[in-house]
């Protein structure tokens, strides 16, 4: 089971950009030293434990590396999470080599104030029980094939890596691979993609937590579904070339047995084509740019701490105002003192995430002065306010609606969020209140053509929850699409034990909440800036029921099995005027919320293509964890 130590809410690629982390200066400089650029971890070559050691070093209170020379991957004079990511594209992603020296070892060609008092002696952890496996798959029509990747060890693990190769070469090169999971969560860092004839697969369970699985033996890990080019009908050996598990406990690479099956290919297949894969030289500039001298900051304009788009108050749209200036090329903010929200005297990206930990931190909801009521900046820096007009929100036809739910004590339950608008949504915070002795949610769940890089759900004592969604820190074109009614957020939780049946829980809106004076919001990107907008808000409720039907999914014929038979059933019922399923639930075996052709096709696919598990309930008889207008006669 994966296990999480660390609280947080930053995930994905918005881990990628948290704040950027500066060492010390001020040790003795120890030149002479060779070394091998990116080796953190001193073992003599790089992989990706090297990346998780730095992590490990920058978030998790981790040793800090013998060489640190060799972590500052770009060569910049500083190490920072950047130097990770650089690893990481280079072994998966066909990205840039880390600066010289690399790939052999040698002394350090430009002068900083890094040091590097002694080089290698890392060596791998041994676990005799460590092993990677790669299950192979069947071919489709189209030329994709599903891969399985098991794993073993007798120690927890942070994450894993292989190079797998196919007899007669036929990955389709430049393809990357989709990666899913079985189970909890999404990982921070997942990549697979073919090139030089090989399939480069990593991941890293999280960039800033502690989170593992194992020990255990045939964990299953993840799901690949690898393009291949042009095949003929036949079997393709795989052979996992090098692979190894990252020790969570030391950061060290763990030597694993590795082993793979094969490719069966049915009949020939046209597959897919080969893409030029774009490498991107690393950019080694070799030393930090000089911060500007701070100009004489004339006469100061008056301003709110973190209101970056000037609506009044505090939000998850100032966030993404910052953000779209500092990556996406949109203008600046008026008030540029205003978007340094942790006063440091930069804008960077320290201030987007400073926004969004300062509304769903517990223990935050606070800003530098001036906060929380308009005045002067405090502090002398270069920054500036030119402008600091404030524009109050419009509201909107826009609509938010809480789901309906029922539930016996105890029951694990989600509360569908349905969204209807015009406009795409860059992002949304939602504040409504449960009764806490009755429902606790815990988890939130994005249901759009990829998982978010943001997302967080925070309860109080007082049973108000405070739920915040961005898709993409950093990259467009993720935007909530318009549309009437479009189920976006699943909020997961558990039923208490003691709730009594008959007990109805309104979920009720929220408005001017805490210390930010928070509300329902959507966040659009208007024609210069961010425009927060306030949606309607439809109340949902929870309703405590003595019983609720139990079935597997999958089962359309209620034979307490899921087989072929199953599939025979759906269709005959869809296409030939047959028997409606006894459970409708049972039978939208994708958990979709609609009966149609993809439920089939989805057990099929379970069943023979090894694409992993049905939605839950599986295996034995459950309630339905996802609400929908689906129902049982049993």
């Amino acid at each position: 089971m994966r296990a999480r130590i660390v609280k947080g809410i930053v995930g994905a690629a918005a881990s990628v950009l948290v704040a950027l982390l500066f060492l010390s200066p001020g040790r003795s400089l120890a030149e002479e030293t060779a070394f091998i650029r990116g080796d953190a971890n001193g073992d003599g070559g790089i992989s990706i434990s090297d990346a998780h050691w730095s992590l490990g070093y920058l978030f998790r209170n981790k040793a800090a590396p013998s060489c640190v020379k060799a972590a500052d991957v770009n060569d910049n004079g500083v190490v920072d999470i950047t130097d990770s990511i650089v690893i990481l594209g280079h072994l998966f992603l066909a990205q840039g080599s880390p600066c010289e020296p690399f790939p052999e070892a040698g002394t350090d060609p430009t002068s900083d104030g890094l040091s590097c008092d002694s080089y290698g002696g890392g060596a791998s952890v041994v676990d005799d029980a460590a092993r990677i496996e790669i299950v192979g798959g069947v071919a489709g029509d189209d030329g994709t094939v599903f891969l399985k990747v098991q794993v073993s060890s007798s120690r927890p693990v942070a994450g894993f890596s292989g190079v797998l190769s196919v007899q007669g070469n036929i990955f389709a090169e430049g393809q990357g691979a989709d990666i899913t999971e079985p189970g909890e969560g999404r990982s921070d860092f997942r990549a697979a993609m073919a090139y030089g004839g090989k399939l480069s697969i990593g991941l890293l369970f999280s960039l800033i937590e502690d989170v593992t699985i194992g020990p255990g033996t045939g964990v299953h890990v993840v799901d690949l579904s690898v393009k291949l080019r042009g095949a003929a009908a036949g079997e393709y050996a795989l052979t996992l070339e090098s692979g190894e598990l990252i020790d969570a406990e030391t950061g060290m690479p763990i030597a694993a047995a590795l082993s793979a099956g094969s490719i069966q290919v049915a009949s020939p297949v046209a597959g897919w084509p080969d893409k030029q894969v774009d490498t991107q030289p690393l950019v080694c500039d070799n030393q930090p740019p000089d911060p500007p001298d701070p100009p004489d900051p004339g006469p100061s304009v008056d301003f709110l701490r973190g209101d970056v788009n000037t609506d009044g108050t505090v939000s998850i749209s100032d966030a993404l105002m910052v953000r779209r200036y500092l990556f996406n090329g949109d203008r600046a903010p008026p008030c540029f003192d205003a978007a340094d929200a942790d006063d440091s005297g930069k804008l960077d990206v320290t201030d987007v995430i400073y926004v969004l930990n300062q509304l769903l931190l517990e223990d935050a909801g606070h800003m530098p002065p001036p906060y929380p009521v308009v005045g002067p900046d405090p502090t002398l820096d270069w920054l500036g306010c030119t402008a600091y007009e404030v524009v109050t929100p419009e509201k909107t036809d826009d609509v938010l609606t809480l789901g309906a739910v029922d539930a016996v004590p105890g029951q694990d339950v989600e509360i569908p969020v349905y969204l209807t608008s015009a406009r795409e949504t860059e992002a949304l915070q939602l504040l409504f209140r449960a009764v806490p002795d009755v429902i606790t949610l815990t988890s939130v769940s994005y249901n759009g053509r990829m998982d978010a890089e943001y997302k967080s759900i925070l309860g109080s004592e007082d049973g108000v929850y405070r739920v915040g969604l961005v898709p993409r820190l950093i990259e467009t074109g993720y935007e909530i699409p318009p549309g009437e009614d479009r189920l976006i957020l699943r909020l997961g939780g558990e039923v208490s034990d003691s709730a009594e049946p008959g007990t109805v829980v309104t979920l009720e809106p929220v408005e001017n909440y805490g210390p930010f004076g928070l509300r329902t919001e959507l966040t659009y990107r208007g024609t210069a800036e961010y425009v927060t907008v306030i949606p309607t808000v439809v109340e949902g409720y929870l309703r405590v029921v003595a019983d609720l039907a139990i079935f597997i999914r999958g089962d359309s014929n209620h034979d307490e099995t899921v087989d072929m038979s199953d599939a025979v059933s759906t269709l005959d019922h869809l296409f030939r005027g047959g028997a409606e399923p006894p459970c409708l639930d049972a039978a939208d075996a994708n958990d979709d919320g609609t009966l149609d052709i993809s439920d089939p096709i989805a057990t099929l696919r379970a069943l023979y293509l090894g694409t992993g598990p049905l939605p839950p309930p599986t295996g034995t008889p459950g309630f339905d964890p996802s609400p929908d207008a689906l129902d049982c006669v049993y």
